[in-house]
Formats: C-alpha cells, structure tokens, sequence
C-alpha cells in the first residue's frame, strides 16, 4: 500500500514537469524509463538516499512539504515490505559420518 502511495507520489511532479519516463530517467540517473516506470507503478522501491535526485529532477524544492511526505512515504515502504524468508539450509553431504566412511573417497 505505501508502496503505491509512494510511486503516486514521484509520478504526479515528474507529470507537472512534462517529462517522458525515459528524459525523467536520465536526469535521476536511472538506466531505463523502464525502471522508473517499475517505482512509480509500485513494482520496485526507491531508497531515501536516491529521493534527492527526484527532487532534483522535478524541481521540487528544500521549502516544499511534498519532499517531506516522499521521504516519510519512502521510509514506511521499505519497512513495510514484506520480506524474503530465509534460504534452506543446504547439507553438503548425504552420507552420514557414521557410515564407515568418513571421507575418505572411497
């Protein structure tokens, strides 16, 4: 959910500057107006270290309280998601050391 308020939230000034995904990338410092499209459709999360070259970009300025709003909307969508659970534990071996064999090989 805020992650959706959030991608709203950089695509309404990027819209009011009149910029294409693609020019809107480039001045951020993104690969690809693809990846832009992914934070502003809530399919990727932004950090809060990388807000201000949004702010930049879309001239939002230090006074605006939109910058603020962003950066709380960015703090609470990467604390809110949901996170990956952790990897199964791999054994290395399916032998037992029991079995007479103890590596050696054979």
């Amino acid at each position: 959910m805020m992650l959706r308020r959030l991608g709203g939230a950089l695509k309404t000034p990027r819209q009011r500057t009149g910029m294409n995904l693609d020019d809107a990338a480039a001045r951020i410092g993104l690969p690809s107006g693809t990846t832009l499209g992914k934070v502003e459709n809530a399919k990727r999360l932004v950090s809060t270290t990388a807000l201000d070259a949004y702010f930049t970009a879309y001239c939002v300025g230090e006074e605006d309280a939109r910058r603020e709003e962003i950066r709380k909307l960015a703090t609470l969508a990467g604390s809110t998601r949901p996170r990956q659970p952790p990897a199964p534990v791999r054994r290395c071996c399916t032998r037992s050391l029991s079995d007479g064999q103890h590596g050696s090989g054979r």
